[in-house]
Parts: structure tokens; sequence; C-alpha cells
């Protein structure tokens, strides 16, 4: 099995970065998709998109409502609106742009 080592970074962890996995990880739950989008085939594309590329509105990127019971219409219109500018706020590339604790995104 390989292992992985992080490289020291001069960038100390900041409650931003919770934020914005947090967001990543709500994105997808909630959209069925990863927030860079689909179509991402190397591991290179992946990261840039995921450092360069703003998400699509959650409302807009609705794709596994038949798996949640509903339509992808119903989704967007209850994903519409706060959600949206929730999401759209955690997954900010700035991070001074984020909540600035975990705690206000979740409130």
């Amino acid at each position: 099995m390989a292992k992985f080592q992080i490289a020291p970074t001069s960038t100390p962890a900041t409650p931003a970065i919770a934020v914005y996995a947090l967001g990543v990880v709500l994105y997808q739950l909630l959209s069925g998709r990863h927030q860079p989008g689909d179509g991402l085939t190397t591991t290179a594309q992946h990261v840039r998109a995921t450092l360069d590329v703003e998400p699509a509105r959650l409302s807009s990127a609705v794709t596994a409502a038949a798996a949640r019971g509903g339509t992808p219409e119903r989704l967007r219109k209850l994903y519409s609106g706060d959600l949206d500018s929730i999401l759209g706020t955690a997954l900010r590339k700035d991070p001074a742009q984020r909540y600035p604790t975990v705690a206000e995104f979740a409130e």
C-alpha cells in the first residue's frame, strides 16, 4: 500500500479550510456530484478545476434527483435561494469571503 506524505506548507490551517471542506461535502451530498464538475479525467484536471473554477450554483447542479425521490425541477426549486447562497459562500475561492468559522457556517 502506498504511503502519502503531506508536504510542509507555509500556509497554516484555518477555519476557512474547514468551511470549504464542509461545503464540498454538503454540495456533493445534495447535488449528487462533486463541485468542480463532471468530465474530469485526470487528477491534474480535478485539482485545477477545484482551484480555479467557481462551482455551479447548487440549484443548477442537481444530477441524482431520482435517487432522492424527486425530480430535478423539484430539487432545483428547493435548493434555490438561501441554500444556494449559503453553499456559494462556503465554496468561495478567496478564504476571506467564506464564513469565518464553522459555527457561523452551521448557523
